[in-house]
Formats: C-alpha cells, sequence, structure tokens
C-alpha cells in the first residue's frame, strides 16, 4: 500500500475594490487536505500486542474477541482525507487607521479515513436506557434500539475512505459541514494604542468532527445520537474577543485579552453489554446538556529599558483578573449516567499574578 503524497490542492481567491475604493470584496476557495498521520495506520501494525477481550459472565471471565494487527489491512487504493471551503468578505475603512470586515464561511467534509468492519454482521434490538440515575428499573428508564453482532468475534478491519454501504457496520455516510459568520472590527496602532474586536458565530452539524473517521466505521453503534449540531470542538455558536494594547505614560504598556465563548454540549452515555461485548450507547443527542460558557480577562504590563548593547523588560500579568473559579471548564464533566452524571472534574484557574523579567542583546 502507498499513500498518495502527490495530491492537488487549489487555492483560488479574488480581490475586487468595489466603487467609492473604501470597500473590498474578497471571494475565496480552498481545497485543504488533512496531515498524513501515522496513528490512521497504527492498528495495521503486525508487531501490536494482541488485544484479548472478556467478560464476566457471572462465574469467569470469558473471552468475546481477540484483535491482532493481522486483522486490519489497508485498502490499496486509499485516498487522503480533505475538507472544501468557501468565503466570501466584505472589507471597508472606517477611518485612515480603522477598517470593519465580515466574512461569510462554508467548509464541507469531502473524504474521510478510517477503520471499517468487514465482516462483522448486525441486527438491531431494542434495550433499556436507565436514564441519568443510571440503575434499570427507576422512574427516568426509556429505551433505545442499538446494534448487535449477530456473528461475534469474526471481525476484519479495512483502513479505508469509508461510504454508507460500504460494509454492514457503515450505516450512515461521513458527514461534516460548518457554516458561520466573522465579524472584525480593526484599529492599527496609532495615537499609542490599537485593538482588534471580533465576534464569530458558527453552526457545525454532521456524525464526525474531521477528516479522519476514528473507529465509527468498526461497529454500528458509534452512529448512535452522533449526528446533528455537533459542538465538541468547533460548534459552539458564539466567539466573542478583545484583543488591544495602549501606551500609558512612560511608555509603559498595558495589553488586554478578553474573550467569551458561548457553552459547549456535552452528550451522555451508559454501557452495555451486547454479543460484541460492552459498548457504549450515547444515550441522547448533541444540544439538551451544556458546560457553563467560558469568559476570561488578562492584563499585561511591560517596560522595556533599553540599554547600550541589550534591552531589559520588565513583565507583570493578570491572568483571570475577574476570578471566575467556578466556571465548570471545557468539556470535563463526567457525562456517563449514574451517580457522578453532570458532576463537574476542573474548573477554572483562579486569579493569577506573575512577575518577570526579560534579557534581549
Amino acid at each position: 500500500m502507498i499513500l498518495n503524497s502527490t495530491a492537488i490542492a487549489p487555492r483560488i481567491g479574488l480581490a475586487y475594490n468595489l466603487p467609492g475604493e473604501k470597500t473590498v470584496l474578497k471571494l475565496h476557495y480552498g481545497h485543504y487536505y488533512d496531515n498524513l498521520d501515522s496513528y490512521w495506520f497504527y492498528y495495521a501494525d503486525t508487531r501490536r500486542p494482541t488485544m484479548i477481550y472478556k467478560m464476566w459472565n457471572g462465574s469467569q471471565y470469558v473471552e468475546y474477541n481477540r484483535v491482532a494487527g493481522t486483522a486490519y489491512s489497508v485498502d490499496p487504493n486509499i485516498k487522503t482525507p480533505y475538507i472544501r471551503e468557501f468565503s466570501a468578505a466584505l472589507e471597508h475603512e472606517l477611518l485612515k487607521d480603522t477598517s470593519f470586515s465580515l466574512t461569510f464561511f462554508y467548509r464541507k467534509l469531502a473524504r474521510a479515513i478510517g477503520p471499517i468492519n468487514t465482516l462483522g454482521q448486525y441486527e438491531k434490538v431494542t434495550i433499556v436506557n436507565p436514564g441519568p440515575d443510571g440503575i434499570e428499573g427507576t422512574g427516568d428508564d426509556s429505551t433505545i434500539d442499538v446494534w448487535n453482532q449477530t456473528n461475534p468475534g469474526q471481525n476484519a478491519y479495512l483502513i479505508t475512505n469509508p461510504t454508507k454501504g460500504q460494509s454492514p457496520a457503515m450505516i450512515e455516510e461521513p458527514e461534516h459541514h460548518a457554516s458561520g459568520l466573522q465579524v472584525v472590527l480593526n484599529k492599527k496602532f496609532s495615537h499609542r494604542w490599537q485593538a482588534m474586536v471580533s465576534y464569530v458565530y458558527t453552526v457545525s452539524k454532521g456524525n464526525i468532527e474531521r477528516p479522519p473517521l476514528a473507529d465509527m466505521g468498526m461497529d454500528p453503534n458509534y452512529f448512535i445520537n452522533e449526528s446533528g449540531p455537533n459542538a465538541r470542538y468547533s460548534g459552539q455558536p458564539h466567539y466573542f474577543k478583545i484583543l488591544g494594547n495602549v501606551l500609558l505614560p512612560l511608555d509603559i504598556n498595558l495589553g488586554v485579552y478578553f474573550y467569551y465563548i458561548s457553552p459547549h454540549t456535552y452528550r451522555p452515555y451508559f454501557g452495555a453489554i451486547l454479543n460484541q461485548g460492552y459498548e457504549t450507547i450515547y444515550a441522547e443527542t448533541w444540544g439538551k446538556y451544556h458546560v457553563d460558557p467560558q469568559k476570561n480577562v488578562n492584563l499585561n504590563l511591560a517596560k522595556i529599558f533599553k540599554m547600550s548593547n541589550f534591552s531589559f523588560t520588565l513583565l507583570a500579568d493578570v491572568y483571570n483578573l475577574l476570578n471566575s473559579h467556578d466556571t465548570r471548564w471545557d468539556y470535563d464533566v463526567f457525562n456517563e449516567y449514574g451517580p457522578y452524571f453532570g458532576k463537574i472534574f476542573t474548573i477554572q484557574n483562579p486569579r493569577t499574578y506573575r512577575i518577570g523579567f526579560r534579557i534581549t542583546y
């Protein structure tokens, strides 16, 4: 197998100065290949130790699957994954040193990569969803359809560019697309200060996050409740940012950085024992549960002393100026049904001060 490293990635851009000489229309199309990562083919390494999966049947552990590097193969016609992007922007000069821009963008997955199970056969069955308490037989139970393997242990994985129907495990077409609007107000450095204010609104949907498919094609249960608004990494709707600095008296530089990111969503899951063993089943779609929004203010002070052949800079920083220490940070929330469901793993660091110096020569 040779993954072709020669690929055509066109980038086409057009800029047109509209009447009035202060507004520019920009159009762009980009064809972006993903980086070549060795982890795509890690499991196909025959030197990798055999993984043996066992399950407790009440009295002893029983082997239900054994996976060695020889269980994986690579499609000889595999191709590098990529994304297509379209963008259109208007940039207008408000003042001599200040501009305003409005950009629309759209990105769509064109080709994914990852392993698919070519031998596994599956049937749909209905099981109990234990609900947020994680216990069956209580008032918050419901049911959910899952995929049970009818030939457990008979697995062969092909690393390829998966498409719907390519194997029984590929029940959906790999999909990812994102669109959004970016607004930027840019004040260039003049009169001893500069600033950039930006706002981005993004809608990201699909059943995978990036061109690498990860393990979704290995078992159809990975597709359950996966489609929809996907805000794990790139789909949070609102991102507002202010970045700037001003020269105070005595040429002391004050830098300010503020940002606000709207909440990320997370999905609850529970474990189910099927013919193929333990499976993680995502019980609900994206969008119901969220962590807190991320917001912060950081300040920086710097004073440069120029010497004959070097410069000496005194530095003072304040991180998390507002001391927002109760924020549930990022994705670190326990999302398995049970007594810890929704509990916080990590919070934002408290207000922090740092003083230092830098010598440049």
